[in-house]
């Protein structure tokens, strides 16, 4: 009997013995075995006998309709070049457990666009990025101007039917302002894997990956415009440009920030609430370049900003989710 007969023959009972794995097909021109460790962390591999095997490495070919195909083409690189280091001794079984442990080490395979997009399109040189592969965590401290917030991602086991865990680590944000960043990101998370409650499930829905959504949010639209912000009036700067300098002054505007994250000086809105009431009655005002509120729901914000219930607004205008 020839190698590869020898090999195919005892093939089934030793794939067998490995966690997670499947043959799906054991045939001289071809052999096809699926690891599945989640719903996305699996890989089908193809495996060819070339001529003067076990001499020659095996023709190896991934696929998956989970993992993205540019992360397959580096995955096979690396299976390739184990392949060579076995050359001569039996190949197929060392290269499902290779694949197997490779997997596991590697739970961002599931995402690697992500964080491509994450290590190359928002980190800048002012942050600090650590990824750490085999534990599936992300160190960033992401920082503008004199401001930075520096948090840490963990991926779940099952992600993305679980969206990611984001803890913030320490920030020399104002606390107020942290607290709405924070709610933001949970609900932002919620979404991706729990379906609106009033809105109907036709087409079915589906998780969403939220690795991106979530570090977009806190180095984006948090990180990098916050310090910047001005207020949409009247076009003064509405964080200090030294974090330590926090007068009462900005406590004012930080406490009536709107959750859509504008920034209205107060005593602005008093005076275009005491116009409209006056002039024009329950006519629109444009407050911001986004929103258009009713005189009645201005009103409705300013007291709950002054009773410090910051989610008022949120719930306002997205109650269709």
């Amino acid at each position: 009997m020839s190698s590869v007969g020898e090999e195919l023959s005892t093939l089934k009972d030793k794939i067998s013995k490995i966690p997670n794995a499947d043959v799906i097909s054991c045939h001289p021109s071809l052999v096809q075995i699926k690891i599945r460790q989640t719903d996305h962390r699996q890989v089908n591999v193809c495996c060819q006998f070339p001529e003067s095997y076990p001499s020659r490495p095996l023709l190896v070919e991934l696929k998956s309709k989970t993992i993205a195909d540019r992360m397959l083409e580096g995955m096979v690189k690396v299976f390739d070049q184990e392949l060579l280091r076995i050359s001569g001794q039996p190949q197929i079984v060392h290269l499902v457990r290779f694949v197997s442990e490779f997997l596991t080490n590697n739970p961002f395979v599931v995402c690697s666009e992500e964080l491509n997009h994450v290590k190359h399109k928002l980190a800048s040189e002012a942050d600090t990025l650590k990824v750490k592969r085999k534990t599936g965590v992300i160190l960033y401290k992401a920082t503008q101007n004199s401001y930075f917030i520096d948090f840490r991602v963990a991926l779940p086991d099952d992600y993305p039917n679980q969206h990611v865990r984001l803890d913030i680590k320490e920030t020399n944000f104002p606390p107020e302002l942290m607290t709405v960043i924070t709610g933001h990101v949970m609900e932002r998370l919620r979404r991706c894997v729990e379906p609106p409650l009033n809105k109907p499930t036709d087409p079915a829905f589906e998780p969403r990956p939220s690795l991106r959504v979530a570090v977009d949010y806190v180095v984006t639209e948090c990180v990098r415009k916050y310090p910047l912000e001005k207020c949409s009036i009247c076009e003064l700067t509405a964080l200090p440009h030294d974090p330590q300098v926090m007068s009462l002054h900005y406590h004012m505007i930080l406490r009536r920030m709107c959750t859509c994250m504008h920034a209205i000086y107060p005593q602005l809105m008093r005076s275009v609430y005491v116009e409209l009431t006056t002039s024009l009655g329950l006519a629109l005002v444009m407050l911001t370049t986004r929103h258009v509120l009713s005189v009645t729901l201005l009103y409705n914000i300013m007291l709950a900003y002054h009773t410090c219930l910051p989610y008022l607004w949120i719930r306002v205008l997205h109650r269709a989710w």
